[in-house]
């Protein structure tokens, strides 16, 4: 049973990429790889460096797809460089309270995670208030399966 903390996040500039993807664990991840190669084209581009790490931010999701921003913190100023770009945007993550937890494993069981934090929202009677967002401590392409970790936070009304 993963840990639950509530958390106060301060607002990060970000450069993000939108996308909608099929709802399953391989569609999400291509449509991801894809989405992170623009962006740090971008960022390649333009020498822009991040300032923390990469994240995925889950705007809206059903059985079938999900709508997310891949995103790179960054520094306000470039975050404002992708003005007119047709793909890579400038913006902010959420500040406030959030509930957070920490899930080491496979991506493809970040549902187990999930489903733990909603029934720990649900006892404690949190209401989220925005969309929940994944850090990702590691890089998946130089560590096994087993140790990625990957953090998650649900903004609270």
């Amino acid at each position: 049973m993963p840990d639950f903390t509530i958390v106060t996040v301060d607002s990060q500039p970000i450069l993000y990429v939108h996308r909608t993807s099929a709802m399953t664990p391989e569609a999400i991840g291509a449509c991801m790889a894809e989405s992170f190669g623009i962006l740090m084209g971008f960022m390649g581009e333009h020498g822009i460096a991040a300032t923390g790490a990469p994240m995925a931010i889950y705007h809206d999701y059903s059985e079938s797809e999900t709508t997310f921003d891949v995103a790179v913190p960054v520094t306000a100023a470039d975050a404002a460089r992708a003005a007119g770009h047709a793909d890579v945007k400038g913006g902010a993550t959420q500040a406030g309270r959030a509930l957070k937890t920490v899930h080491v494993g496979p991506y493809t069981t970040l549902s187990v995670t999930y489903d733990a934090l909603m029934a720990h929202m649900g006892r404690e009677g949190l209401t989220a208030a925005g969309p929940c967002r994944e850090v990702y401590r590691n890089d998946p392409d130089a560590t096994p399966e087993a140790e990625l970790v990957t953090e998650i936070y649900f903004p609270l009304a």
